[in-house]
């Protein structure tokens, strides 16, 4: 995933919502899009449904996440980007 450009979120929305289609997700893409999303890790964690040390720890490349575990997060992500195209 490129670097995200948080001068212009509307074409990195769309840039990372298209990238999200195959669920598969790295541990630097989801500190990205975090990031991106202004929420810290306990935001992520209550939204996602993991524990704030599973997300640390996943984002620090301390641990591995199963596929469907990367898939409920991509879909958690997915959802704010589309909440929020539709809101701008």
């Amino acid at each position: 995933m490129q670097a995200l450009n948080p001068n212009k979120p509307e074409d990195d929305f769309a840039s990372v919502a298209a990238k999200l289609n195959d669920g598969v997700l790295r541990p630097s893409e989801c500190l990205s899009l975090r990031e991106l999303l202004s929420w810290s890790s306990e935001e992520l964690a209550a939204k996602s449904g993991f524990s704030n040390r599973t997300i640390s720890e996943f984002e620090e490349d301390r641990r591995k996440l199963s596929r469907s575990a990367q898939v409920q997060l991509v879909r958690c992500f997915r959802r704010e980007l589309q909440k929020r195209k539709s809101i701008s």
